[in-house]
């Protein structure tokens, strides 16, 4: 049997009561512990200017700018609804579409429901690729020559106009060869001659003997060679380039910026671009083998615990021409298929990494500091309702929608972090 317990025998010491506090003989004097909190929130508050909308946009660790593609001619007989309305520069509304049943419900119980969503910055549908690069990607290329690393990425369902702000076309080019050409604008006069100095892993760097620099030039001559010098004659971005008044009004901006640094800083300037497809990494400057297998690359992680792509071919560009010539190579190589929603649908997400080496050339070439851009073109989340994928666009999609959940996590962590 078991033993009963009765309640009145069961003894637990209170730890409470058995510390014996001494008797309150009068009132307690708290005038030391008082605080005037009135006048330290005014204070914070003071410190806010509310009249001015960016004040906490200029705060943020992470800012997201939202371009609304506009319809197709397709689109505005099928789809046209006002389901998107811009309220002001940073804030859109969005309805649910007439015929759906979020609407109908929606209206049924209590009427039509509203979103509101918030943003660094809204550009309508009537932005052009050149007001969008003003306000998006000038000031982060302005720090990036400072020595400030970036990382730029495009973000949206497929089929929503991401390759084409990213890339966009020979006659109206997007923020990629866009950021190019301010670089070497920017730089114009300060570029470091020599190839003797190599971004290494992460943030380093690494002095090449003469045969290393000799196989560097070997191979960037072997990739030039791949495909042919591209024609921007006609281009937005050629123009700018070739137009005397613009190239003299860089100039004049980049000598001001050069002076404060000293007459012997000189720049030198590399690039990459890989892509990511199917969880896989792979060299886009790569020449593919005649079997068409493309080697395979892993991440690693340096003494710090920095992530890089181990074995990535970095590609040294003297002007803005090369820098697009191995664009268009690596395009000629990323992984693309047709779709229902897209023809020429991003199978894989892209990243094109430019690195700049900060030199002391004076009497001994010294770098005092390696930055770093990265642009990602990331593929279209999808839905298999509506592109009707199967085989191994199904796989893609899988793997590109894995993909973007982790970062949409990663984001959200970065969010928590910035808040707390």
């Amino acid at each position: 049997m078991e033993p009963v317990l009765d309640p009145e025998t069961i003894f637990r010491p209170s730890y409470i009561a058995s510390v014996e506090l001494p008797l309150r003989t009068g009132p307690v004097n708290v005038e030391d512990i008082k605080t005037n909190l009135s006048d330290e929130f005014s204070l914070a508050a003071s410190s806010l200017d509310m009249s001015q909308p960016n004040s906490f946009v200029c705060k943020e660790h992470v800012q997201v700018c939202l371009r609304i593609r506009p319809f197709t001619s397709s689109e505005k007989e099928q789809e046209f609804q006002e389901c998107v309305s811009i309220e002001d520069s940073t804030s859109v509304i969005l309805k649910a579409p007439k015929n759906s049943m979020a609407c109908r419900l929606s209206e049924k119980n209590m009427g039509q429901m509203m979103q509101k969503f918030m943003f660094s910055h809204v550009f309508g549908p009537e932005t052009t690729q050149e007001e969008f690069f003003e306000g998006t990607m000038k000031q982060p290329v302005q720090d990036f020559l400072e020595g400030h690393s970036h990382l730029i990425f495009t973000y949206g369902v497929t089929n929503a106009g991401k390759t084409y702000t990213f890339q966009g076309t020979e006659d109206d080019v997007g923020i990629l060869p866009r950021t190019m050409d301010m670089l070497f604008k920017r730089v114009h006069g300060k570029m470091y001659p020599e190839m003797d100095l190599k971004p290494h892993r992460c943030r380093e760097y690494i002095k090449l003997t003469k045969e290393q620099m000799k196989e560097e030039i070997a191979f960037k001559n072997s990739i030039l060679r791949l495909t042919k010098e591209a024609d921007f004659q006609n281009s937005n971005c050629s123009k700018t380039s070739d137009e005397s008044e613009d190239l003299e009004e860089v100039t004049k901006e980049s000598e001001q910026s050069i002076t404060t640094e000293g007459s012997h800083m000189k720049f030198s300037l590399w690039v990459s671009f890989c892509e990511i497809y199917n969880e896989c990494i792979y060299d886009l400057l790569f020449p593919i083998t005649n079997d068409k297998k493309r080697k395979l690359l892993r991440l690693a992680q340096d003494i710090k615990g920095c992530s890089y792509v181990r074995d990535l071919q970095w590609v040294q560009i003297s002007n803005a021409k090369e820098a697009f010539r191995l664009l268009k190579l690596g395009l000629k190589h990323q992984s693309i298929a047709c779709t229902k929603l897209n023809t020429c649908s991003s199978r894989s997400h892209s990243i094109f990494t430019v690195k700049i080496l900060r030199i002391e050339d004076s009497k001994i070439p010294l770098v005092t500091q390696v930055s770093e851009l990265v642009l990602c073109d990331l593929a279209g989340s999808e839905r298999c309702t509506k592109t009707r994928n199967e085989g191994d666009r199904l796989k893609e999609s899988g793997n590109i929608n894995t993909s973007l959940l982790i970062l949409g996590k990663c984001i959200n962590a970065l969010k928590n972090s910035q808040q707390s």
